[in-house]
């Protein structure tokens, strides 16, 4: 039982890490300028749809980062079991089940990864996705 509030109290600190995604949160310089000021435009820049773009794509990474993170856990978790298994026929086919089913969420992980990556390639017109440049 206490092996199993273990790894229980262990999940819920994961996820609970999942959740508190950090915040850059710093002072904006754009406050103090003025619009005349002759620095405003390099210092703050315009908005733009590739600030959305670029949103989105970083909280996906994010995502992807940390379901690989989970997939990776749960081959090293199969694999134990697989090693510990010793012989038990049960034991080996829950293990490579274990294994087969982290190695095709990562693979389905990095494809999403890598279709997020075209379309917000494509949008923002970068990449060679396909979008166009204005020429």
């Amino acid at each position: 039982m206490k092996k199993k509030m273990k790894i229980l109290a262990l999940v819920v600190a994961f996820l609970g890490s999942l959740i508190s995604i950090p915040a850059y949160a710093a002072d904006d310089p754009c406050i103090y300028l003025s619009k005349d000021d002759p620095n405003y435009s390099m210092i703050c820049g315009t908005k733009s749809d590739e600030d959305a773009t670029n949103t989105i794509k970083n909280i996906l990474n994010t995502v992807y980062l940390y379901v690989g993170i989970i997939a990776t856990i749960a081959i090293i978790i199969g694999a134990v079991y697989y090693i510990t298994s010793q012989g038990d026929a049960a034991k080996i086919v829950k293990a490579k089940n274990i294994i087969i089913y982290a190695a095709i969420g990562l693979i389905i992980t990095l494809m999403a990864f890598a279709i997020t990556a075209f379309v917000t390639g494509a949008i923002s017109g970068t990449n060679g996705g396909g979008g166009s440049n204005g020429s």
